[in-house]
């Protein structure tokens, strides 16, 4: 597993991250894997990965269609 840096720490300590993670597995299939459908997701994951050029760009960070769990 990728250390995160001191950006991404602060990124993922957020209230706007902790609320919108909290949303979109609110709206993911019962809170079950996206993948498998079979067992309770625990990772909302970024599909397009944030980085240093675009932490601060929510379309990327915060937006449910860059979001798998």
């Amino acid at each position: 597993m990728r250390e995160h840096t001191a950006e991404a720490k602060r990124f993922y300590k957020s209230t706007a991250w902790r609320k919108c993670r909290a949303s979109y597995i609110a709206t993911v299939l019962g809170g079950l894997c996206e993948h498998c459908h079979q067992v309770p997701g625990y990772i909302v994951d970024h599909i397009k990965e944030i980085n240093s050029k675009n932490i601060n760009d929510p379309n990327i960070t915060l937006n449910h269609d860059n979001l798998q769990y």
